[in-house]
């Protein structure tokens, strides 16, 4: 039997796995990313090395490469495709399957392992909408991982792999995409361009440890010399070195060469200029911007929802994001329908009961829609993750039109961001991510200390912005105004107020009982223009000061643990001046069971009992 007696501790399970000749690796339990820099290339039998991952990261999921050195390929049966028990039925009466070893997923599909054939490569939806093919350049999740939130890969059906039936390896095959069209390195590698200049990295690809560093360095070059990454990728043959197939050594050399070309591609030749400079007849026949959202989000933008805390920007953002990939209207607004890539640096939580809550309202929890999510943050200031991203996105076979950053201080990565180079480096970034996709981006921000004054950070990101959105919450109840403050080629919407609705609805997996918020699909349109408030300054009383100044320096906290450290024995004065501090814009309630208090970001040091109102 194949995976019988496994252990159910993961750091035993992996090494029980390696000693049965299959090369492991270690995996979020977030995402199923792999945790190491090189992906499944670094899975070993190395016992040592296997214990040293599995001691950082002790609940790390098992991954394995699906290749001719583990010996295995993996049909995957997704249940977002449907019923999977449906989807296995089919596929054993039409392939006529026998029983091999089979594995239940945690997200609660099946996996069924074959005997590697070296003709099989990654493939996606490759025999059926809701099956790929994990063959050559894949991986797969071992049994018994678990995710984070506690579902396992469970063994359903133990037995060796078989033989992959040939008509449903013809199938797989035939369902591949096309290799890129190769070098033919006729002669030798020395017949490659500048192959002289960089014999010193072509040699250093054989020494033991260096390939990754060498090929990295070696495509570099090729960058900044001009030549163009679907060029380098057809060099692939003369990197290949063992243990990595061909397959394989495309798709890192690829990955190689759009990340290079991100951070060294240089400015536009004179002929491409001249490709852009218009004549007035041309001008004028340029056609006005086309939008996703009408009046809000055109195609292939960037811009950004501002505000302070608890302003609802995340459940707007969210709301656009939804009515994006379901082509339903916003706030009687059109839009185009398209496929949505929302990348979430904070709150995942939470984020899937909102969305469960979103579809629920609107009757469409059981309607597919382009919707992706990415349950961690990606970093643009490092130059690595947007060629990283647009790997992942396109071999989830996903050509979005819209990505969200859920939040832009989150997903900034490394440097200041109220520096201007530094938040150069990352409007560039997502300049790249917009080109790479054909995608718009809006980010939500965070107001800055007057957020009469705009969002937070470097004046960069505004002044590349072709659109900006401040949302303000309105107090004491679950609604939000939304100004449209800036709109670069087209009138900007007027001021609307939206409000959020609470539905419970049950968890489809468990049957508990949650509740989130939603934006209702109706808002009031054409409200007044905000009033001027940024010379009214008020005094503060000597509880609210004492109150404040307690919120302040101990952060979110509970009306006990405000009355425990502002020694405020009375529970009607203590609730009067949380109102009273909540009605100035002080302080925001976050309603919740018990409600939470939190300073807002605006307040700044009182001086003389004073205090600038926000």
């Amino acid at each position: 039997m194949c995976f019988a007696g496994c252990p159910d501790t993961p750091s035993d399970a992996a090494a029980w796995h390696a000693a049965r000749g299959r090369p492991v690796f270690p995996c979020d339990p977030r995402t199923k990313a792999p945790l190491v820099r090189e992906g499944f290339h670094a899975a070993t039998l190395d016992p040592v090395q296997i214990r040293e991952w599995w001691v950082r990261w002790p609940n790390a999921m098992i991954g394995c490469p699906t290749n001719e050195v583990s010996g295995l390929h993996v049909i995957d049966i997704d249940r977002k495709g449907g019923d999977p028990d449906e989807i296995l039925d089919e596929l054993s009466r039409k392939y006529d399957l026998p029983q091999t070893l089979l594995v239940a997923t945690a997200g609660g599909g099946y996996h069924l392992y074959f005997h590697a054939h070296p003709g099989v490569r990654r493939a996606i939806r490759a025999i059926h909408p809701a099956v790929d093919t994990l063959g050559e350049g894949g991986f797969v999740i071992l049994p018994p991982s678990r995710t984070v939130d506690g579902r396992q890969y469970r063994l359903v059906h133990d037995a060796d792999p078989i033989d992959m039936p040939d008509d449903l390896l013809a199938a797989c095959m035939s369902g591949q995409r096309e290799r890129p069209a190769l070098t033919a390195i006729e002669g030798g590698v020395a017949q490659l361009p500048y192959y002289a200049e960089d014999l010193a990295l072509w040699r250093s690809l054989d020494e033991p440890g260096r390939w990754h560093e060498s090929q990295r360095s070696l495509v570099a070059r090729y960058v900044t010399r001009g030549i163009d990454a679907t060029t380098i990728t057809a060099m692939a043959p003369a990197f290949r070195r063992d243990p990595y197939s061909l397959d394989q050594t495309i798709r890192e050399i690829g990955l190689s060469a759009r990340g290079a070309a991100t951070k060294f591609t240089p400015p536009k030749t004179a002929e491409r200029l001249q490709q852009d400079l218009l004549s007035l007849d041309e001008l004028e026949l340029q056609e006005p911007p086309e939008f996703l959202v009408g009046g809000l989000i055109p195609e292939r933008a960037l811009g950004y929802i501002y505000g302070d805390s608890n302003t609802f920007k995340t459940f707007v953002a969210l709301d656009l994001a939804l009515s994006v990939a379901y082509g339903v209207p916003w706030q009687g607004r059109p839009v185009k329908q398209a496929s949505v890539v929302y990348i979430l640096g904070e709150g995942q939580g939470s984020f899937a009961k909102r969305v469960r809550v979103w579809r629920a309202a609107r009757g469409l929890a059981e309607t597919p829609a382009p919707f992706y999510a990415l349950l961690h943050p990606v970093y643009l200031t490092d130059p690595q993750e947007v060629p990283r991203l647009v790997a992942v996105v396109e071999a989830k076979g996903v050509a979005p039109a819209l990505v969200v950053l859920d939040t832009v201080a989150r997903n900034f990565g490394p440097g200041d961001p109220d520096k201007t180079q530094d938040m150069t480096l990352f409007v560039n970034a997502a300049d790249a991510v917009r080109a790479a996709f054909g995608a718009a981006l809006m980010g939500v921000h965070h107001a800055g200390k007057d957020a009469a004054r705009g969002a937070r950070n470097s004046s960069v990101l505004k002044a590349a912005a072709d659109f900006e959105v401040r949302a303000e919450s309105e107090e004491g109840s679950y609604s939000v105004t939304l100004s449209n403050t800036k709109a670069k080629d087209w009138e900007a919407f007027p001021r609307t107020r939206l409000t959020l609705d609470e539905l419970e609805i049950a968890d489809p997996r468990t049957g508990e009982m949650f509740r989130s918020l939603h934006v209702r699909p109706d808002g009031v349109a054409d409200l007044p223009p905000a009033p001027d408030t940024s010379g009214k300054r008020q005094r503060l009383g000597a509880n609210e000061r004492l109150v404040l100044d307690v919120i302040i320096s101990k952060g979110t906290l509970t009306f006990g643990e405000i009355k425990t450290h502002a020694r405020i024995e009375d529970n009607g004065t203590l609730g009067r001046t949380l109102n009273t501090l909540v009605a100035k814009k002080l302080v925001n309630k976050d309603v919740g069971n018990p409600p939470l208090f939190t300073a807002r970001e605006t307040v700044r040091r009182w001086e003389g009992g004073e205090n600038d109102d926000p």
